[in-house]
């Protein structure tokens, strides 16, 4: 896909996050909230050109574009046209006597080379709040942990890097590949680490999303869900409890930004959640209870969630951004 887009007033949020499009290599193309861009596709033996006009957009780093709505012709009235994010989700510990140190050289040295990578569009790092030694949600059957020996434990930081391809990650001659390489030794000081690579099943704004738009950096505030459910079948009914009862709750729930649901091409959990907040308050150590006050009456009539899905070590994992740093 090449995206060529005409210049607009600069918006500097792009910059802030590293969202330039000197790592991919195109044409210049500044950040505005309406952009005329032309676009050309090919897919298979099938290709298209069209023209867009005023379209409603994100910029999603280097130039490339999330269109909300398009009015050409060829596409049909009031057409989506998205670019979604893939999603790495970096889960581990630290040594205390060491953690200072190793967080200055992931602030000012690796996380940065990883921001500029070709085909990355931010990278946030944030501090998990060890959730309370009582049940997960009052009332609520109680949470399922994994007791797999293999599935790493690590919880203490979690790294989100966003992506436009999953070839960034698994590509021949990636540059995050070569960058690991690179800082192996430094890299090893991470414990009980794993990782998850994921795509996005569904994006749900909340109220929040005017103030922190798609693809323009990691959020403020996190919670990322990781799990399995117990059999194949358990699937189609926590589809049908996100639609019915979350996601309802995610469009109208105070303080947050989008929530996403995921699903994973690589790791350990089969599915993931990111809801992205504004804000966590000190004395919080997860979303659930906002996501509780904004019950909508939904009456849902199936099983709890709870009862059927495997949770990885210490999660779900919230807490707030300390790469970039927030404000």
């Amino acid at each position: 896909m090449v995206l060529l887009v005409s210049k607009k007033k600069h918006d500097n949020t792009a910059s802030n996050f590293g969202l330039t499009q000197k790592h991919r290599g195109l044409p210049r193309a500044e950040t505005s909230s309406v952009v005329t861009f032309a676009c050309a596709i090919s897919m298979a033996d099938i290709s298209k050109s069209f023209f867009c006009t005023t379209v409603k957009c994100a910029t999603l780093a280097s130039g490339l574009v999330l269109g909300r709505r398009s009015q050409n012709p060829c596409c049909g009235p009031e057409k989506e046209f998205l670019l979604s994010e893939v999603i790495k989700c970096e889960w581990f510990d630290l040594n205390t006597d060491t953690r200072d140190q190793t967080w200055r050289w992931l602030h000012e040295n690796y996380l940065p080379a990883v921001q500029s990578a070709q085909g990355i569009g931010w990278v946030g790092h944030y501090k998990i709040v060890e959730l309370p030694n009582r049940p997960y949600i009052e009332g609520a059957p109680q949470k399922k942990t994994t007791q797999d020996p293999t599935v790493g434990t690590g919880w203490q930081n979690v790294i989100l890097t966003a992506a436009l391809s999953p070839d960034v990650f698994f590509g021949p001659g990636s540059a995050i590949d070569a960058l690991k390489q690179q800082h192996a030794s430094a890299l090893s000081k991470f414990q009980n680490y794993r990782s998850a690579v994921f795509i996005e099943e569904q994006v749900t704004n909340s109220p929040e999303h005017h103030a922190h738009p798609y693809g323009m950096g990691p959020p403020p505030a996190m919670q990322i869900g990781n799990y399995n459910t117990d059999t194949p079948e358990d699937e189609i009914e926590l589809a049908q409890w996100y639609r019915a009862e979350r996601f309802p709750r995610v469009a109208v729930t105070p303080g947050m930004i989008r929530g996403r649901k995921l699903l994973s091409i690589a790791g350990w959990p089969k599915h993931g959640v990111l809801w992205e907040f504004a804000d966590m308050p000190e004395g919080d150590h997860s979303f659930e209870h906002r996501f509780i006050a904004a019950d909508r009456n939904e009456n849902w009539q199936g099983r709890h969630v709870l009862e059927y899905v495997t949770h990885s070590y210490g999660g779900p994992h919230a807490g707030r951004r300390v790469w970039p740093p927030v404000g």
